[in-house]
């Protein structure tokens, strides 16, 4: 199988060659509040055997847009350091 996981090559993404003092606190915020989201998201999941639907699915759709906007905003400081880059 030429596709499986096995087989392809882990690269390392290339790092940014500093962070600077307040780029590293906005990284560190977010860090720590992304497990906090990501938890609400599941814990909004947790069921007692009935199928999730409509208002039922808002808690959840309120944390993921919360995880997706952390991980947005990480993106986006990562892209400008690399822009930085000397």
């Amino acid at each position: 199988m030429p596709n499986s996981p096995q087989r392809l090559l882990f690269t390392t993404p290339k790092r940014p060659y500093f962070i600077g003092p307040e780029d590293a606190i906005a990284l560190r915020e977010l860090y720590e509040e992304l497990p906090y989201a990501a938890m609400g998201a599941a814990a909004a999941l947790r069921t007692d055997g009935t199928i999730l639907r409509g208002d039922d699915l808002l808690g959840f759709s309120r944390a993921e847009d919360a995880v997706t906007e952390i991980i947005r905003r990480i993106d986006e400081i990562l892209a400008n350091l690399h822009a930085k880059r000397p």
